[in-house]
């Protein structure tokens, strides 16, 4: 019987246990409450340093105080510390992060969102979590006073290094209404008042980050062969660049000629394409980098009508270029990546490769270099919330410079002016003018001598912020604006480009409704109808679930991201040609044969790119009914740094500044909870008990194996005996 008793036990034991696994289960929904609803800022690195958040591995945890004034001295008092501490977003600012973190107190930081709930509306009156002097150290001057703009006018004067500082705790921005304001009770019910009592409310944070110290260590160790746990820490920052020409371009003429572009023969317009702040995810910029991007796609449209069907290029131009570069607020990755690949002949394909690999083997681009522009005119910050005059700022100004500035004043009288500084601020055109300097510049900007955008790369550089509303129609003044910009550069490229004035009509130039759709798409949500009008009926939104009621993020990130392949495919719908019109799409076998016989025209040549698209009119709320294959001259380069390609990193001075270097950590897991903490005596207590039952478990289980014989009846017979074996042995 010893042996049933104790395999009894062992039974009753097991069950105790499933028993206290499912009880301490319940215990611990009862004591925690996880929140999701948050972005947390991330850690970044380049080659000589670390910036950004982190947390410890299993979490920051901290009794949780609140702050609404720069008066830190609940922080300060070490009584309940740590803390993580919910800061007004009207008071968030580095200087008070600063002051927090001297304290050596904070174990984290929660701002929360200004869209909902208690907080509605409650923002700083500027903020800028970019440095004073946007990427000065890749700027295209060597004087300090010349990189920033001056030493006390510096070209964002809002701008507070937040970006670019390596904080030691984990900061998230909580948008949820629902779940700050459960935040903020939990304080006032427990943690506020002037003497506050265990148990506290307390919060943990995780945001552990893999990289640390700099890319060049991260690179290292992430590329180190390690066949049995390959491991990587951090990805360099890295997506696409895109480009358009107006005419297509073949290095094999009719003939079969030899062709590349003449020197000094490609117009360039230029536009950036990233926003950025700390936190993932939330990388939309209204000012920048939303309207540079709306004007250009609404200037390629219009340029399109004002061109007409029949027309030729002047003398000396051969070509006209639309260019979106991607991570400029990272040392300008995209256009620093351009300009090498110009440099390279490999731009805006490495045509050798093309060739090897069959990818155009009957026909191909010629590289373009950088003796081939003619001039660069570059679109940056365009909102007229701020400003109502838009400022001119060049660099080598020339004839034809002068004559687009005559062309845009004549198109809207009393819009434009010259900028009183004789330098250009922070732009893409600085990498081209780094490794050849005499091209003519002009840029296009809403402010002179300072950035007239408060929020300028933060999270409050939003449409609510530049009053623009898609509901509201296209008579709002930013939708006005944007649309006689892309008209007024529409008619200077045409004068530009041809020596001609345009006959169209300037109501036909500057399209409203065009420009109200792109910026709803940009910088409301990504569920709207130009996305849809750009999207592959075989991916998002079609098949791709669930829809993004906020707009995609813009930042570079570290791969192709919608925001880039979005915005290509709306290059492709407004400059290319739908030349077999749409074709019902019945059933999803039908679109896969449209696609495949699209997509088959681009084998063997890349001069065009043949894409197989929704277009206008194409889908109702349930799908996609019709679709076409358009043929366009628009592509996507690379926007990486050179500094991680394969021949040159091994042998790269990470210091050095030649390249960016910027790459994001890995981690693997985002989290946090709020809960009820004990007082430390409480928590030492628990622990003691905790202990105690551990010591005095060990001699007694020992008592009872060595007295299991009396304990469970040892007279008894044996298991075996008490059974008789029906078969004979």
């Amino acid at each position: 019987m010893k042996v049933v008793n104790i395999m009894a036990i062992k039974f009753i034991l097991s069950v105790l246990v499933l028993v206290a696994v499912r009880g301490n289960e319940r215990i611990k929904d009862s004591i925690y409450r996880d929140f999701t609803q948050f972005r947390a800022c991330f850690k970044r690195l380049n080659g000589t340093m670390e910036v950004g958040c982190t947390s410890e591995l299993g979490g920051n945890v901290g009794v949780l105080q609140y702050i609404d004034s720069t008066d830190i001295s609940v922080v300060e008092n070490a009584d309940f510390a740590p803390y993580i501490v919910i800061i007004s977003p009207q008071v968030f600012s580095s200087d008070l992060l600063e002051r927090l973190k001297s304290t050596g107190n904070l174990q984290g930081v929660i701002l929360p969102g200004i869209k909902e709930g208690k907080w509605k509306g409650k923002m700083p009156a500027a903020i800028s979590e970019d440095s004073p002097c946007p990427n000065s150290g890749s700027s295209l001057y060597s004087d300090r006073d010349e990189q920033c703009g001056s030493s006390d006018k510096p070209w964002n004067k809002a701008g507070e290094s937040i970006l670019w500082q390596n904080w030691d705790f984990p900061i998230f921005l909580i948008n949820d209404a629902a779940t700050t304001q459960s935040l903020f009770d939990c304080y006032n019910d427990h943690n506020s008042g002037t003497d506050p009592d265990w148990p506290l409310c307390a919060v943990e944070l995780t945001s552990a980050m893999y990289a640390a110290k700099d890319s060049e260590t991260c690179w290292r160790r992430s590329t180190m062969v390690n066949s049995l746990t390959p491991q990587r820490f951090c990805d360099p920052l890295s997506d696409n660049n895109i480009f358009y020409f107006l005419s297509p371009r073949n290095s094999t003429t009719a003939d079969d000629k030899d062709f590349k572009e003449s020197a000094n023969s490609v117009i360039v317009v230029l536009a950036r394409m990233d926003a950025l702040n700390i936190f993932e995810k939330e990388e939309v910029g209204f000012d920048s980098p939303s309207t540079g991007i709306v004007t250009l796609l609404a200037a390629v449209k219009a340029l399109k009508l004002a061109l007409g069907e029949s027309w030729q290029y002047k003398s000396g131009v051969e070509n006209v270029m639309f260019l979106l570069v991607h991570g400029e607020s990272f040392d300008y990755i995209g256009s620093n990546r351009a300009v090498f690949d110009m440099m390279s002949e490999t731009f805006p394909f490495d045509v050798e490769k093309h060739v090897k690999d069959g990818v155009s083997n009957k026909s191909s681009q010629p590289s373009l270099n950088l003796q081939n522009i003619r001039l660069i005119i570059e679109l940056g910050q365009l909102s007229n919330k701020e400003s109502a005059e838009m400022f001119l700022h060049t660099a080598n100004a020339n004839q034809e410079v002068n004559d687009v500035i005559d062309s845009l004043k004549s198109f809207a009288p009393g819009l434009f002016r010259g900028s009183t500084r004789n330098i250009l601020p922070p732009a893409s055109a600085q990498s081209f003018l780094k490794e050849r300097s005499d091209i003519p510049v002009l840029m296009l900007t809403n402010f002179d001598q300072q950035y007239t955008n408060n929020f300028f790369h933060s999270i409050y550089d939003n449409s609510i912020v530049n009053n623009y509303n898609y509901s509201a129609g296209d008579n709002q003044q930013i939708v006005q604006h944007l649309a006689k910009l892309g008209g007024g550069m529409a008619t200077a490229l045409t004068k530009l480009a041809t020596g001609r004035s345009t006959s169209a009509n300037k109501a036909e130039l500057e399209d409203v409704r065009l420009v109200n759709e792109l910026l709803h798409c940009y910088t409301e949500t990504a569920n709207c109808s130009m996305f849809r009008t750009a999207s592959s009926p075989s991916g998002y939104p079609w098949e791709i679930q669930p829809r993004s009621e906020v707009p995609f993020p813009q930042y570079i990130s570290v791969g192709s991201t919608y925001h880039t392949n979005f915005t290509a495919q709306i290059l492709m719908v407004l400059a290319g040609d739908n030349e077999d019109g749409n074709k019902d799409i019945p059933s999803a076998d039908v679109r896969d044969a449209l696609q495949l016989a699209c997509w088959a025209q681009n084998h063997g040549q890349d001069v065009f790119n043949y894409i197989f698209l929704v277009g206008e009119g194409c889908f109702n709320d349930t799908g996609v009914v019709c679709g076409g294959c358009y043929k366009t001259t628009v592509g996507l380069s690379m926007a990486r740094s050179p500094a991680f390609d394969e021949d040159i990193v091994k042998d790269y001075d990470w210091s050095s500044g030649v390249y960016p270097t910027w790459t994001e950590s890995i981690w693997v897991s985002m989290s946090g909870r709020m809960f009820l903490k004990p007082s430390p005596a409480s928590q030492h207590t628990a622990l003691a008990i905790g202990v105690l039952v551990c010591l005095i478990s060990i001699p007694l289980t020992y008592w009872i194996e060595k007295k299991s014989s009396v304990l469970f009846n040892a007279s008894a017979a044996p298991l075996a005996a008490a059974y008789t074996n029906p078969v004979s042995l």
